[in-house]
């Protein structure tokens, strides 16, 4: 049986024009970051195939708890942080929860 992560994180971002180049450094820079924190599996930032300017952060939690305890840090208001320093005009979070226990499907050749 394979488990999926408890909680998945896809943060698109979009940077002013001009600012996408520091955008993506501080999101470097919070991915490494997020992923010493207890509970994290997987983060990293990377641009967006369709838009320079468009950022995606992507992370994967293997529970809601230690979501929430990595967002209630102060590294973790870094929305707010971003949108003060003028390094992204548009977010659009997507939050997918509970764990997901799935068995891989097998089939046998007739």
């Amino acid at each position: 049986m394979t488990s999926l992560p408890a909680v998945s994180h896809c943060v698109f971002l979009r940077a002013p024009h001009g600012r996408s180049e520091a955008l993506g450094a501080c999101l470097g820079h919070l991915a490494r970051r997020t992923l010493e924190a207890p509970g994290c599996l997987h983060c990293v930032a990377q641009p967006a195939l369709h838009d320079e300017a468009t950022w995606l952060l992507s992370a994967q939690w293997a529970s809601e708890e230690a979501s929430a305890a990595w967002a209630g840090t102060p590294g973790g208001d870094w929305f707010s942080l971003l949108a003060r320093d003028g390094l992204v005009i548009h977010i659009d979070v997507q939050t997918f929860g509970q764990a997901v226990h799935a068995e891989p499907a097998m089939r046998r050749a007739s």
